[in-house]
C-alpha cells in the first residue's frame, strides 16, 4: 500500500502511507541537520521523551533526483515530530513524500507534509494514543521526501495563505441574551484541534491522543473538535481539514449590529458592508481547550430590533460569518425554562436523558438550549433538541439548561442527578499463541490483545512464561515473543487495570522436543584443530585440516554431507595441493557454490579457492590475494570470508598483528579483487577477526588478549572510515562471533581468568558504537564458540570449562536480552579439540566441531530434529 503528496500547480494533497526502515545520519549544527542542499529543524512542539537529538536523516543523489530519509533515534523515545524541512528552491522542487503509517509495534501513525514559502516545507509525523505511549524503542523511516531538480521556470510551492476561516465548518452560532446583555458563541476553525488560534502542523497532537475514539460526541466536547470531518469517529478523514485549511487561524472577532439584516456578508468571501461596532480578542475564550470547545462571551449593551453577527479575524482578513441574530425582534417575552433529569439519580457511570421539553414561550419561539452539565458556567452543548443524553461520573451534580428564544431572551433552569459510586469492574483478560504447536525450540509470538476492560484502562500486561506463579516479564503492549523448548507449557498472563484489578487468561502450547543426531564426517582427522561449516547445494560441507606430526603438516580439506541431515559423508577432498601449513582458514557459500580463503603459512600468503560445482565436489584452482613473498608474513592470518551485498569480502590480520585489513572481490564469484583497504592500525596482539553482513556493510569483531579487549568495527561502505568500539574489557580469549539481528549486532565471545565464560552482549545501535554490559552464559573452555540465528532465535555454541561437553545456548526472546541454561549437543569420553561452527539448515541448528581421545580424531557433525 502506498500513497504521496504531490506539487502540482503550487497545490499540495496528502496521503499518509507506510514506509520502511532507512539508516543514516549528519552532525547537528545550531539544533538542526545539515546536509548539502537540505536542514531539517526539530519544531518545538515535538514529542521526546529523552532530552536528545530525536532523529538523523539522509540524502541520496541520483540523476535529477534527490531523496531525503528521516529516522528517529531509538534513545529519544520519540512520540510526536514536527519538523522544518529547508531546501534550495533554487536547485530543488518537492515531488512525493511517504510517511510512517504503522509502527514496529503495530501502533497506528499519522503524518503531515505541506509548503511553508519558497524553499520549507513543514512535517509532522505523530503516534496514536500519545497519552499511553512511551515513544519508539527502534529506529524506522518516519518520512521520505523526494525532490526534482529544478530545470527552466519551474514552479514553486505556493505558502499557505496566513488568513481567517471561511469554510462552512468554521461557522459560529451566535446567540443574543438580551436580559443578560451578553452575546455568546463557541469556537470554530477546522482543523485547529489544539484550538491554539492557529492550523499547524501541531494539531497533529490531539489528533494523536484522541484516535480512533467513535461518537456521537456532545458538541463542545474536544473530540468533537478533533472530528475535523464530523462523521462521528476520530480517523485520518481528520488529517484532511488541517491540510486544507493549513495557516487559518482566529486572532479575534469583529462584532456588528446593524438595523437591516441584509448589511451582514451573503457570503464568506464578500468583504463587509459596514464597520464592526467592535472587536473581541481570542485570548478570551473560557473552557479548557484540551478537554472542550472554547466559549465567548462578550457584555454589550443589547437594542432590541437590531441584527447582530460576527466574523473572525486573522492576518487583517476576515472569515465566514457567523448566524444573524435579531435582538428583541417581534418577541416581548422571555421563556419559561423547565428541566427533569431522567434517572435522577443511579450507579456511575450513569446515563442520564435532560429533558427541557416542559419549558415555555409566550411568543412561541424558542431558538434552541444551551447545556451545563457541571453548572459550571460554561455551556457544554447547544442545540434545537429539548433533550441531550449525558454520562455522569460518580458525585453529585448541578446541571443547568439555558432556553433562548429568536429574539435572544433567555431563562435558566436547573436539575439536580445523582451518581453514585459504582462497583470497580476487572479486565477480562484473553490470551492467544501462535504457533501453538510445532518442534521446539519454537519462537513464539504471545498475543493478549482480544483483552477487554470495562472502563478501556488496561495499564500494563505481567507475563509468567511457564506458569510457575513467577511473572517473569511486565509489559505495556499487549504483545511479547518467547523461545520455548519441549512441552507441554502453560503459559498465564495478568491483564491489569490503573485500579489494580487484574484477571488471568493462560494458553497450554504443545510442542515436540527435538534430539541432536550427531554423525561422524571423518573418522581418520589426526588432529583436526578447527572447522567451518555451510549449507549449499541441498547438503551440509565441512572444511577442516589435518595435522600430522611425522611428517609435519597441516593441510586444508573438505568433506560433503550426502543428503540435507548429514546422514552420512563423502571422502574426504584435498585442497590446494601445494599447502603444507595452514594456520587459519574460513567458508562461505559464494555464488551458490562453497570459497574458502586461508592462510598459506608455507609462503606467507592470503589465498582464496572456490568449487567449481553446486556440491562442492570439483574444485577451481586456488588465488593469492596477499603475499609480500615472505615465509615472514603475516597477511592472512584469522582470515574471516563473509558474502555483503553481492560480493565476497575477506577481512584478515597483517602487520605481525598490529593491523586489520578487508578486501574485497571486484565480481560476484571472486576471481578478481581489489585492494586491501585498512581497517585499522596501531593495535596490539590481535588474534581474533569474523567479518559479518551488518545490515548491508561490513563488520568485524575482534580480540587482543595483549590489550585484554573485545572490539567491533563498522563502516557504512569499504571505502568510507571504519569506526571501532569496545564492547568488553577484562581477559578476552582469541575467541569470538556476532550476529547482525533487529538491525543491531549481538556479539558472543569467551573470557577468562581464573575461570572461562562464555558471554553475550547487545549493541543499543546498528553501528555497535555503543555495547550494553556483557552477560555470563555458563562456563566455557578456550576452544572458541559460534553463533547463528535459527528460526528467528539467536543461538550460540561453545565448549564446557572441561572441554569435555559441547552445549548450546538458546536466546529466550527475539532480542537476545534473556538465554535459556546450557543444553548439551555432545558429550562422553574425549574432548573437543576444535571450535565449533553452528550454522542453519532447514531451520534446524547444525554445527561442525573435532571430537576425540588424543591422537585419535574426529570430524563431527550434530544437527538437531
Amino acid at each position: 500500500m502506498s500513497g504521496k503528496y504531490l506539487l502540482l500547480y503550487g497545490l499540495l494533497a496528502v496521503i499518509v502511507i507506510c514506509s520502511v526502515s532507512c539508516v543514516g545520519s549528519e552532525p547537528v549544527q545550531n539544533g538542526a541537520h545539515y546536509a548539502s542542499a537540505f536542514a531539517v529543524n526539530t519544531l518545538p512542539d515535538s514529542i521526546y521523551a529523552n532530552q536528545v537529538q530525536p532523529f538523523s536523516f539522509s540524502v541520496s543523489e541520483q540523476d535529477k533526483l534527490a531523496v531525503l530519509s528521516i529516522t528517529n533515534l531509538p534513545e529519544a523515545g520519540l512520540k510526536a515530530a514536527y519538523l522544518q524541512i529547508e531546501y534550495d528552491a533554487g536547485k530543488w522542487t518537492p515531488m512525493d513524500s511517504t510517511t510512517l503509517q504503522t509502527g514496529p509495534d503495530g501502533r497506528p501513525w499519522l503524518g503531515l507534509v505541506m509548503p511553508d514559502g519558497d524553499g520549507a516545507l513543514q512535517a509532522g509525523i505523530v503516534a496514536s494514543g500519545l497519552e499511553v505511549y512511551g515513544g519508539l524503542e527502534q529506529s524506522v523511516e518516519l518520512l521520505q521526501l523526494t525532490f526534482a531538480r529544478v530545470s527552466g521556470d519551474a514552479p514553486l510551492p505556493d505558502r499557505i495563505a496566513s488568513a481567517a476561516p471561511v469554510n462552512p465548518g468554521s461557522q459560529s452560532t451566535l446567540s443574543v441574551d438580551q436580559a443578560a446583555g451578553k452575546l455568546n458563541w463557541e469556537y470554530r476553525c477546522s482543523g485547529d484541534y489544539d484550538q491554539n488560534g492557529l492550523v499547524s502542523i501541531s494539531d497533529l497532537t490531539p489528533l494523536g491522543v484522541h484516535f480512533g475514539k467513535g461518537g456521537p460526541f456532545s458538541d463542545n466536547s474536544i473530540e468533537s473538535v478533533v472530528d475535523g470531518d464530523g462523521n462521528g469517529e476520530i480517523n485520518l478523514g481528520d488529517i484532511t481539514p488541517i491540510g486544507q485549511n493549513f495557516g487559518r487561524g482566529v486572532e479575534g472577532y469583529n462584532i456588528y449590529l446593524s438595523a437591516v439584516a441584509s448589511d451582514a456578508p451573503a457570503s464568506a468571501a464578500e468583504a463587509s458592508k459596514i464597520a464592526a461596532a467592535g472587536s473581541y480578542n481570542f485570548g478570551s475564550a473560557v473552557g479548557s481547550s484540551a478537554t472542550q470547545r472554547l466559549q465567548f462571551s462578550r457584555t454589550s449593551v443589547i437594542t432590541a430590533g437590531m441584527f447582530y453577527w460576527i466574523r473572525p479575524l486573522h492576518a487583517g482578513a476576515e472569515g465566514i460569518a457567523s448566524n444573524v441574530v435579531q435582538a428583541g425582534g417581534a418577541s416581548t417575552n422571555a421563556p419559561q425554562a423547565d428541566l427533569l433529569a431522567n434517572p435522577a439519580s443511579g450507579q456511575a457511570p450513569l446515563l442520564v436523558t435532560l429533558d427541557a421539553a416542559g419549558s415555555t414561550d409566550l411568543d412561541g419561539d424558542i431558538d434552541h438550549y444551551d447545556w451545563d452539565f457541571e453548572d459550571d458556567g460554561i455551556f457544554d452543548d447547544s442545540g434545537i433538541a429539548s433533550s441531550v443524553q449525558h454520562s455522569f461520573a460518580t458525585g453529585n451534580w448541578t446541571v443547568r439548561v439555558r432556553v433562548v428564544d429568536s429574539g435572544g431572551l433567555s431563562d435558566t433552569a436547573t436539575a439536580t442527578v445523582s451518581a453514585l459510586d459504582s462497583l470497580p469492574q476487572p479486565p477480562v483478560a484473553a490470551l492467544s499463541a501462535d504457533p501453538s504447536t510445532g518442534v521446539a525450540p519454537l519462537l513464539v509470538s504471545l498475543d493478549a490483545s482480544a483483552s477487554t476492560d470495562p472502563n478501556a484502562d488496561i495499564d500494563h500486561y505481567d507475563w509468567d512464561f511457564e506458569s510457575d506463579g513467577t511473572y517473569d516479564v511486565t509489559t505495556g503492549i499487549p504483545q511479547v515473543s518467547r523461545t520455548y523448548g519441549g512441552g507441554p507449557w502453560t503459559t498465564t498472563v495478568r491483564v491489569v487495570d490503573s485500579g489494580g484489578l487484574s484477571d488471568t487468561a493462560s494458553v497450554t502450547l504443545s510442542y515436540t522436543q527435538a534430539n541432536w543426531n550427531i554423525r561422524v564426517a571423518d573418522a581418520n582427522a589426526p588432529a583436526g584443530v578447527d572447522t567451518s561449516l555451510v549449507y549449499v547445494g541441498g547438503r551440509p560441507v565441512i572444511a577442516y585440516d589435518k595435522f600430522s606430526f611425522s611428517p609435519v603438516y597441516d593441510r586444508l580439506y573438505v568433506v560433503r554431507g550426502t543428503d540435507t541431515q548429514g546422514s552420512s559423508w563423502t571422502a574426504p577432498t584435498r585442497l590446494d595441493t601445494q599447502l603444507e601449513l595452514v594456520r587459519a582458514f574460513d567458508m562461505d557459500v559464494v555464488d551458490g557454490q562453497a570459497a574458502v580463503c586461508y592462510y598459506d603459512q608455507d609462503n606467507g600468503r592470503l589465498r582464496y579457492i572456490r568449487s567449481t560445482s553446486p556440491d562442492a565436489s570439483t574444485w577451481g584452482s586456488p588465488l593469492t590475494l596477499e603475499t609480500d613473498d615472505s615465509a615472514s608474513s603475516t597477511y592472512g592470518k584469522d582470515c574471516s570470508l563473509e558474502v555483503i551485498d553481492g560480493l565476497p569480502n575477506i577481512a584478515f590480520r597483517g602487520d605481525n598483528s598490529l593491523r586489520i585489513y578487508i578486501k574485497k572481490a571486484q565480481n560476484a564469484i571472486g576471481t578478481s579483487w581489489g585492494v586491501r583497504a585498512l581497517v585499522s592500525s596501531g593495535l596490539t596482539g590481535v588474534g581474533g577477526i569474523t567479518l559479518h553482513d551488518a545490515g548491508g556493510s561490513p563488520g568485524i569483531i575482534w580480540t587482543s588478549i595483549v590489550q585484554q579487549k573485545v572490539g567491533y568495527f563498522h563502516a557504512s561502505n569499504l571505502s568510507g572510515q571504519f569506526f571501532n568500539s569496545d564492547l568488553y574489557s577484562g581477559n578476552p580469549q582469541l575467541s569470538q562471533d556476532f550476529v547482525f539481528l533487529n538491525g543491531k549486532p549481538l556479539a558472543g565471545f569467551v573470557t577468562g581468568t581464573p575461570t572461562f565464560d562464555v558471554r553475550v552482549a547487545v549493541a543499543d545501535d546498528e553501528d555497535g558504537s555503543m555495547w550494553q554490559a556483557s552477560q555470563v552464559l555458563g562456563q566455557a573452555s578456550q576452544n572458541g564458540c559460534s553463533m547463528a540465528v535459527v528460526n528467528g532465535i539467536p543461538m550460540l555454541v561453545a565448549t564446557n570449562s572441561g572441554s569435555t561437553l559441547l552445549e548450546i545456548y538458546r536466546a529466550l526472546d527475539p532480542q537476545g536480552s534473556s538465554w535459556s541454561d546450557a543444553e548439551v549437543i555432545d558429550g562422553g569420553t574425549g574432548e573437543l579439540l576444535s571450535a565449533p561452527c553452528l550454522i542453519e539448515i532447514s531451520g534446524a541448528p547444525a554445527v561442525s566441531y573435532a571430537w576425540g581421545d588424543d591422537p585419535d580424531y574426529e570430524v563431527r557433525f550434530a544437527i538437531y530434529f
